[in-house]
């Protein structure tokens, strides 16, 4: 009995030695075949990255074709589009105005009248006022008349037996015009300027002579 007691234990003994013997073995063996194995999820981490990088190129895209979309949308994009030459064009020169001003002087004949010499008389009154009315009515007619006429009465005096009534004629032309007092000496020297101014003043007759009809700047 005691022998075989013996025996059992060391047969147990040897058999639990070289399980354990043979089990070291293999795991030795496996650690030999890969000396630097290790538990790693370098793996897991390289599927985020390449997620990551998928998503972003996916957005990017999304981003330029929405883009696209818009400038197609606005017409910056425009296939049926043909350049078009560009053309300068050069501003148009505008001519600045001036104000010039002509001074006239006509003889009514054989008006001379005591009350000229009173300005203030009611009779000189009364024949400036008329005189006036005559001169824009008669002025209005001429050919200066679109360059901002205005017409003004400065007096009316004796000389000898006629009335000397004189005037001023307002102009706004432009600066670069060849008007001139021959010009407007011309212009009140025609006949039918006289005759009319004569007409629309009770039928006074004015001297139609040249050197009676006086103009000069001013």
């Amino acid at each position: 009995m005691s022998y075989n007691h013996t025996s059992s234990t060391y047969n147990s003994r040897n058999t639990g030695e070289n399980f354990m013997r043979n089990n070291f073995h293999y795991v030795n063996t496996a650690r030999a075949s890969s000396p630097n194995s290790k538990i790693s999820f370098s793996g897991s981490s390289g599927s985020k990255k390449w997620l990551i990088g998928a998503l972003v190129l996916v957005v990017f895209l999304l981003l330029a074709a929405v883009v696209v979309i818009i400038l197609f949308a606005t017409g910056v994009f425009d296939s049926e589009a043909v350049p078009q030459t560009q053309i300068f064009t050069q501003a148009p020169i505008v001519d600045r105005f001036v104000n010039k001003t002509y001074t006239c002087q006509v003889f009514i004949l054989k008006q001379a009248n005591d009350y000229y010499d009173d300005p203030m008389s009611f009779y000189t009154i009364q024949a400036k006022r008329m005189a006036t009315q005559a001169l824009v009515t008669v002025m209005s007619r001429t050919p200066i008349a679109p360059m901002g006429l205005r017409t003004e009465l400065v007096n009316m005096q004796n000389s000898g037996n006629d009335v000397a009534m004189t005037f001023r004629l307002r102009l706004r032309v432009p600066a670069s015009s060849d008007l001139t007092a021959i010009v407007i000496r011309n212009t009140v020297l025609t006949p039918r300027t006289l005759n009319d101014l004569g007409a629309a003043m009770n039928n006074v007759a004015i001297d139609t002579s040249p050197n009676r009809v006086l103009v000069a700047d001013g």
